[in-house]
C-alpha cells in the first residue's frame, strides 16, 4: 500500500515490483517482434519516468514499431505533480522529454502529452508556459480541466463507502487541498483560489486552440488517420487543423463505416 507521503517521492510506483520486471517485458516484446515475417506498427500508453529509468528501452520500442505514444505528463511544476502522484514529471518532464523525441528518437515518433489545468500550486502563466514548452519541442499536447469526481453526478451525490474503490486520495478528500463546491444550476464546480472549473475550462481553450494550428495529431488519431491511407510522413509534418480539414478525409471516414456495415450485414 501507498502511503501519501510517497506521492510526493521521486519513485515511481514500479519500485514496489521488481525492477527487473519492467524492461524484462519490453526486452522480450521487442526479441518476440524481431521474429516475425513482417513488420509492425502500434500506439500505446507509455509510463515515460520507466523510460527514463530504463534508457535501453527507448531504442527498444522505437526498434519493434512504435509509432506514436502518449505520455501522461499532467503537469511540470513540481509541488502540483507531486500531489497527483506524478513526482517525476515535475522534476524531470520538461528536460527529458524534449532528449528522448528529439535526440533518441530522432522526432520520429509521434509523441502526445496529457495536460491537467486546475491543480493546487499552478496558475494560468503555469498553463501557457507549459503549452509553449509543448509547441516549442514538437510534442503534440491537450489540457484537460480537472475533473474532481466526489460530486459528479454519476455518482448521484457524495459517494458511499462501497463506491469509494479505486477512487484516489485527492479526489476523495479535495477540501484538504483547498477546493471549495458550488451548486450552479444542476451541476457542482469545484472553485480553487478564486476560479470555478468553469473558469479554468474558459482559460485553456484557447491553449487547445494552439494546440490544435501546432501540433500534430494525437497518438490515437496517428492510427486512425493511417488506417484511412493518410501518409504517415503526412501526418507527422503537418498540424492537426491542416490533416483533419483534409477535404478527402471525411470521404474516407464514410466509405470506411459504409464499407464495414456492408460486411456485417452480409454476414448476417
Amino acid at each position: 500500500e501507498i502511503s501519501r507521503s510517497d506521492w510526493s517521492s521521486d519513485v515511481c510506483s514500479s519500485d514496489l515490483f521488481p525492477s527487473h520486471d519492467i524492461p524484462d517485458k519490453v526486452e522480450a516484446w521487442a526479441d518476440m517482434i524481431a521474429t516475425l515475417p513482417f513488420r509492425i506498427q502500434y500506439v500505446t500508453y507509455l509510463r515515460v519516468d520507466l523510460i527514463h529509468r530504463f534508457p535501453h528501452t527507448a531504442k527498444l520500442l522505437q526498434d519493434s514499431g512504435l509509432l506514436a505514444t502518449h505520455f501522461g505528463i499532467e503537469s511540470l511544476t513540481p509541488k502540483a505533480s507531486s500531489l497527483i502522484g506524478k513526482a517525476w514529471s515535475g522534476k524531470h518532464a520538461r528536460d527529458y522529454v524534449p532528449e528522448l523525441t528529439k535526440n533518441i528518437w530522432g522526432d520520429k515518433i509521434n509523441v502526445f502529452i496529457s495536460l491537467i489545468a486546475g491543480l493546487p500550486h499552478e496558475t494560468p502563466d503555469d498553463w501557457q508556459n507549459t503549452g509553449e514548452w509543448a509547441v516549442d519541442n514538437n510534442l503534440s499536447a491537450y489540457y484537460a480541466t480537472l475533473g474532481i469526481e466526489k460530486y459528479r453526478t454519476n455518482y448521484k451525490g457524495l459517494w458511499n463507502e462501497d463506491e469509494r474503490e479505486g477512487i484516489s486520495y485527492f479526489d476523495l478528500h479535495a477540501e484538504e487541498y483547498g477546493y471549495k463546491f458550488i451548486k450552479d444550476k444542476d451541476r457542482t464546480l469545484w472553485v480553487l483560489n478564486g476560479m470555478t472549473e468553469q473558469d479554468v475550462a474558459n482559460h485553456v481553450a484557447p491553449l487547445n486552440d494552439y494546440f490544435d494550428n501546432h501540433c500534430r495529431v494525437t497518438a490515437w488519431g496517428t492510427m486512425e488517420l493511417l488506417s484511412l491511407g493518410i501518409d504517415q510522413q503526412y501526418i507527422l509534418d503537418n498540424t492537426r487543423s491542416v490533416v483533419y480539414n483534409l477535404p478527402i478525409l471525411n470521404q474516407r471516414r464514410q466509405t470506411f463505416v459504409d464499407t464495414y456495415h456492408q460486411k456485417l450485414i452480409s454476414e448476417l
